[in-house]
């Protein structure tokens, strides 16, 4: 799955820490469910015209922030970004739209503009 995604960040750049949010929506796309159901359905229920197959395509929106620790005006250590993604995948073998997913990780942002912190 990747997900395709646009919208604010907003940073708070304060002495040594600067904190970040970020609200975005867009979309998700995964073949996933798609080969599944073409591999489950003939062989289990035998003929599938009745039964409409998963998207491929879906709404996404995540939100989250983190926070950022400038070694110097191009590199900053982030050690931590929390983010929660939404994704809405039809599914016929759940019954179920939403995905609820969690998403933490660490890494080293380098800012390409210069200016002052």
């Amino acid at each position: 799955m990747f997900t395709y995604l646009f919208g604010p960040q907003f940073k708070v750049r304060a002495h040594m820490i600067q904190t970040f949010a970020h609200l975005l929506f867009g979309g998700a796309h995964t073949n996933v469910y798609g080969n599944a159901f073409k591999t489950l359905c003939q062989p289990i229920v035998g003929n599938c015209g009745t039964v409409k197959a998963p998207t491929a395509e879906a709404f996404a929106m995540d939100f989250g922030g983190g926070i950022d620790i400038p070694i110097n005006q191009t590199i900053s250590l982030r050690p931590a970004q929390i983010d929660y993604l939404l994704t809405r995948y039809s599914n016929p073998f759940t019954k179920t739209n939403n995905q609820n997913n969690f998403h933490y990780s660490v890494g080293v942002v380098f800012t390409l503009a210069r200016g002052t912190y």
